[in-house]
């Protein structure tokens, strides 16, 4: 089917930083948009979700027999704040009847003579032929804003509630809403900047979806936290379609225990937080009462005793000294207020260490950036750290606790309190701690050991650290994964393309084919290939190792695979995302060997036009 694509320049102003001096640029940024997005409806008969297309992104296989009673269109607190939630609703059947589905209304009846009456009204009633369920929609822009703010564990384990295989049924359907035309909004459009754009942009969907869907028979409900989503979606969507998660359960879900439970814990989890971060900020902050701006606290290399706090959409606030960061470790989300302009400054011109920055005086250059103080410390980020113990003649005995601090190999870190048995043993070594906490009334925070790595400055522990510090995890491939390849093995037993791939495919191998990858490479993934043809015309390929073949979608090797995203190069060895089986032998494009390819060609004029 033809797929109309729609290009649009978008011009994001940023600012730019050369030196102390702060520009203003506007960069352009490419947008594609397309009208061949299917709603996720199986009883839709557009002929775009009615598709072959449609099908395919479905997972084709949905059919009637587990039709939903409704869907629902949740916005970016509710996916990333009440992410157990969506899950629960993902897992768990709900139990609304789509043929009666309406709101539950309260009764003065006693508990016991409801229970009575709801058990005999089930007796008299059939059951419905499949269990009704809700389907959930996640739209793009909530995705996106979930990457931002949730770890990456809690972003993949959302984003897998969308996926839908052979082995795997989920009741989420992902849905490309800033890439539809019909559902896109100009990034900046709203009057509220981002969050208005986002507000915006969930509220123009969810619209899209109720009047697309309204044919088929089937509500679409909004369930928000988000304050502007709500007011917004009140007065643009249908009428009693707008929810808050607390309304929505109690209303269509009355029965749900576990729902309801999960939802007032999580409810309470959020109040006890956000008084605590309230606290927080009482505590800390300063006499003179001026706005609190939230933003990603980052540490100077350079300069340990010094950070900036990064605000969207101005210039960032400098943090000058450790009495002015508080608690806050590089890479937290913190709450900064702004100091008096008459004590703003500069970055310092001198480049010291952890030891140097806190004896020192500091020597300022008098500017005009932004100074502040955090007063509180909205999300941690901390993170396995690789530290060093120093060697120390005066360590306590073997056996005997002592109390050490662990310089990490981040020198933006600061010193952790480790507490250990093992002191003189542990000295010089490279190992891994992890911070548990940071006491008000302590300088450094606490952590406890993980693991060692070696000794410091050997091949093997460095290479290891810097796999830590980038938090990069190669574990070997389980048997389970691998018991999905097949059996080759070079001179016993080899695996040979199947009679029918021959039949099926092109026959490319009397090409000039040819390796960008130098001699000696093992996994040739890509090849190129030109062929002179009559009249002085050329053909050109590209080609590229069929890995689907061996590797189906959603299957375990693909999904460790999707967790290793690339094959990760060190000084003498290297971490593959895919066996070696298939890394360096089926799927590598080895010279005088046939081998299964996915392949572009090119008909070029003796001009080199593209004919």
């Amino acid at each position: 089917m033809y797929q109309r694509r729609v290009v649009r320049w978008c011009v994001r102003r940023v600012h730019k930083k050369k030196g102390r001096a702060v520009s203003l640029v506007s960069v352009a940024k490419e947008h594609y948009l397309r009208d061949d997005i299917p709603c996720g409806v199986p009883t839709c008969r557009d002929r775009v979700c009615e598709s072959a297309y449609a099908q395919r992104v479905l997972g084709a296989g949905a059919g009637t027999a587990a039709l939903p009673s409704h869907y629902v269109v949740f916005d970016a607190v509710v996916g990333t704040k009440y992410l157990d939630l969506v899950a629960a609703l993902n897992s768990a059947g709900l139990t609304a009847d789509a043929a009666t589905l309406q709101p539950h209304t309260t009764t003065k009846e006693p508990v016991s003579k409801q229970r009575k009456n709801a058990g005999a009204a089930t007796q008299q009633q059939a059951l419905p032929t499949s269990s009704p369920h809700a389907t959930l929609i996640l739209l793009q822009t909530v995705a996106n804003e979930a990457q931002r703010v949730l770890t990456h564990s809690s972003f993949n384990r959302l984003m897998e509630m969308a996926t839908t295989s052979e082995n795997v049924t989920n009741r989420v359907h992902y849905f490309s809403n800033e890439h539809f035309s019909k559902t896109y909004v100009e990034a900046g459009a709203a009057d509220g900047g981002q969050t208005g754009s986002m507000a915006q942009s969930i509220v123009k969907a969810c619209a899209w979806y109720q009047a697309h869907v309204k044919k088929c028979g089937l509500p679409v409900f909004l369930v928000a936290e988000d304050q502007d989503v709500l007011a917004l979606a009140k007065t643009a969507l249908a009428p009693n379609s707008v929810f808050t998660c607390g309304e929505y359960l109690h209303t269509y879900h009355p029965s749900s225990f576990d729902l309801i439970a999960m939802h007032d814990s999580i409810q309470l989890q959020l109040e006890q937080k956000e008084h605590q971060l309230l606290q927080q900020q009482q505590q800390g902050a300063d006499a003179e009462k001026g706005p609190v701006f939230r933003g990603h606290f980052r540490v100077c290399g350079k300069n340990n005793s010094e950070a900036e706090v990064r605000i969207e959409s101005q210039e960032d606030i400098l943090i000058v000294g450790k009495e002015n960061m508080g608690h806050a470790i590089h890479g937290d989300t913190v709450l900064v207020r702004l100091l008096p302009k008459e004590l703003w400054t500069a970055h310092s011109q001198e480049i010291r260490s952890a030891d140097e920055a806190e004896n020192e005086m500091r020597a300022t250059v008098k500017g005009s950036q932004p100074c502040g103080v955090v007063v509180g410390i909205e999300k941690r980020n901390w993170r396995p750290y690789v530290c060093t113990l120093p060697e120390d003649e005066s360590y306590t005995a073997e056996g005997s606790m002592a109390a050490l601090l662990a310089v990490p190999y981040d020198s933006r870190i600061p010193k952790i309190r480790m507490r250990t048995r093992h002191a003189r043993q542990l000295a010089s070594l490279r190992v891994v701690v992890c911070i548990d906490a940071w006491p008000a009334d302590s300088r450094y925070p606490e952590g406890h050991f993980v693991r060692s790595l070696g000794e410091v400055h050997t091949l093997a522990a460095e290479m290891a650290s810097v796999l830590v510090e980038h938090g990069i995890s190669c574990p070997t491939f389980t048997s389970a994964a691998l018991a999905t390849l097949p059996i080759h093995v070079l001179g016993v037993c080899e695996w040979r393309i199947p009679a029918a791939e021959y039949s099926r495919r092109r026959d490319v191998r009397s090409a000039n084919v040819m390796s960008i990858d130098p001699r000696g490479c093992v996994d040739v993934d890509d090849a190129l290939s030109v062929k002179t043809l009559p009249g002085n015309c050329f053909e050109v390929g590209v080609h590229i190792a069929d890995v689907a073949y061996f590797i189906r979608e959603g299957s375990l090797l693909d999904r460790e695979a999707k967790q290793r995203s690339t094959t990760v190069y060190l000084p003498h060895t290297r971490f593959n995302m895919l066996p070696s089986v298939l890394s360096e032998d089926l799927c590598s494009l080895h010279g005088g060997r046939d081998r299964l390819a996915v392949s572009v060609i090119w008909k070029f004029s003796p001009e080199f036009v593209l004919v």
